[in-house]
C-alpha cells in the first residue's frame, strides 16, 4: 500500500508542478525512502530531513527546546523543513515508535503535521503493535495525508513560491469531497479485533453522513491487524464515525 500510495503522490505532484519535503523522527528516514523510489521523484521530491535526535528538529528544523512528541513540534517540523528546502508541501512525523513510552506517551502515539502555503495543520493518531508496525502504520499515514494534500493543492508554477499556493476550503483545485476529507486513524470497530483502523474519510451531506475515499475503487481504508476487507471495513468505518 505504501508505494501505492508514493505512486499516487509521484502523479499528482508532477501533475500540478508541486515540491515536496520531508521531515521525519520515529519513522527514521522510511517515507523519505518510499518517495525517492517513486516514478520520477528527482522532478518533484526535494528531499527530507531524519531529524530522530533532539538537537537536530532544535537546531535544524527551529523546533522550541522541549517535549518532541507534541502538536507544536510536528507543526514546526512541518514548516521548517518547507522552508529549509523552499518546498510547497511539507510533512512531518514525530511519536512514540516503542516498545518503551517516552514523555509520558505510550508506544503508538503519533503526531503528523502538513505544511501547505501558509497553512500548517496536524493531527494526533493513536497506533497499537509493535515498533515495526507502528513506523510502517505512520509511514502510511504521512503517504495518504501527501495524497490528500496534492490532491488539495492549487495549479501553480515550479517555482510560484509558497506563497502561492492556497489552504483546504479557500477554493483550491479537486472537488469538494477531497477537500473536506482527511487521514484518521482509531480503534477498529470489528468485533473482537484490536487493531487501528486508518481511513482517508469526511463529513457529505451537511456532515449528515460520512464518506470513505476510494483510490482505484477500492476503499481507502485499513486495519493493523487485516482482520477483514477494506469493502467490508468501510461500512463499520462510516458506521463507527457517524455514531462519533
Amino acid at each position: 500500500m505504501a508505494d501505492q500510495l508514493a505512486q499516487e503522490v509521484a502523479e499528482l505532484a508532477r501533475r500540478r508542478r508541486l515540491r515536496v519535503a520531508v521531515a521525519e523522527s520515529l519513522t527514521g528516514g522510511e517515507i523519505s525512502s518510499r518517495l525517492a523510489a517513486a516514478p520520477d521523484s528527482s522532478e518533484w521530491f526535494l528531499g527530507g530531513v531524519v531529524a530522530y535526535a533532539e538537537d537536530v528538529k532544535f537546531e535544524l528544523l527551529g523546533v522550541d527546546r522541549g517535549p518532541v512528541v507534541t502538536e507544536a513540534c510536528a507543526r514546526q517540523m512541518a514548516a521548517g523543513v518547507a522552508d529549509l528546502l523552499h518546498a510547497g508541501i511539507a510533512i512531518a512525523v514525530t511519536g512514540v515508535g516503542g516498545p518503551n513510552p517516552e514523555e509520558g506517551q505510550p508506544p503508538g502515539t503519533v503526531w503528523l503535521a502538513t505544511a501547505r502555503g501558509a497553512a500548517v495543520h496536524a493531527q494526533r493518531h493513536d497506533l497499537t503493535g509493535e515498533p515495526a508496525s507502528i513506523v510502517e502504520q505512520t509511514t502510511e499515514l504521512a503517504l495518504r495525508a501527501l495524497v490528500a494534500n496534492c490532491r488539495e493543492a492549487a495549479e501553480t508554477s515550479p517555482d510560484a513560491g509558497r506563497e502561492a499556493r492556497s489552504s483546504p476550503g479557500d477554493g483550491s483545485a479537486g472537488s469538494a469531497p477531497d477537500r473536506a476529507m482527511e487521514t484518521i486513524s482509531f480503534p477498529c470497530p470489528t468485533e473482537g479485533c484490536s487493531g487501528t483502523v486508518t481511513a482517508t474519510a469526511g463529513p457529505v451531506m451537511g456532515g449528515q453522513e460520512w464518506a470513505v475515499r476510494h483510490v482505484d475503487g477500492t476503499p481507502d481504508v485499513r486495519c493493523s491487524e487485516s482482520c477483514t476487507s477494506p469493502t467490508d471495513l468501510e461500512e463499520r468505518v462510516k458506521a463507527a464515525l457517524q455514531a462519533g
